[in-house]
């Protein structure tokens, strides 16, 4: 079985949650996994990220070859590009939905001792599905663990399989 110690996220609000990571990296470099193509493609997904504001994202998630059938193809407009400190974009899965039905994903980066420590805040969640944003989000975060440090990182899709009970159980508890 795999397991993670990593925290869980924090419910921010019915329709947003919080995550907090330090990864042992300088801030440039943790920049570089937000933003690199083939850094980004290591943790999170394949794809692009316009560098400057208004710039397209478009990330194509296929991180672990277990997950070719549970492909997501996620598209939207960089908000906030500010390296290396802060980035954020909209999220929308739905390729053909109206702007209005997208989330947002602001990263924030701050040196602290021995790193970078990293906080996502996922914003606009359908609150019915926040428990799988969780999950994915902190999977992800466990693979860039890996990745960074030069290991190999757990299975994507047991580890996932895993945290999506823990996180559909806090999410009940939380509301």
């Amino acid at each position: 079985m795999t397991e993670t110690t990593a925290p869980l996220c924090i419910v921010i609000e019915a329709s947003a949650i919080r995550f907090e990571r330090t990864f042992p990296v300088p801030l440039e470099t943790a920049w570089d996994y937000l933003t690199r193509r083939d850094l980004l493609k290591s943790w999170l997904a394949d794809g692009t990220i316009e560098p400057r504001v208004g710039g397209r994202v478009d990330l194509q998630f296929e991180v672990d070859p277990c997950r070719d059938e549970a492909a997501c193809h996620s598209v939207g407009t960089v908000l906030e590009w500010n390296p290396p400190t802060r980035l954020s974009y909209t999220w929308q899965e739905e390729l053909h939905a109206s702007p209005e039905k997208a989330s947002y994903v602001i990263f924030e980066l701050a040196p602290v001792p021995g790193g970078t420590q990293l906080t996502l805040t996922h914003k606009r969640l359908d609150p019915k599905k926040k428990h799988l944003y969780g999950a994915g989000w902190h999977t992800h975060f466990e693979v860039m663990a890996a990745r960074v440090a030069g290991t190999d990182p757990a299975v994507f899709q047991v580890l996932f399989e895993q945290l999506l009970a823990v996180y559909e159980r806090l999410m009940q508890r939380e509301g």
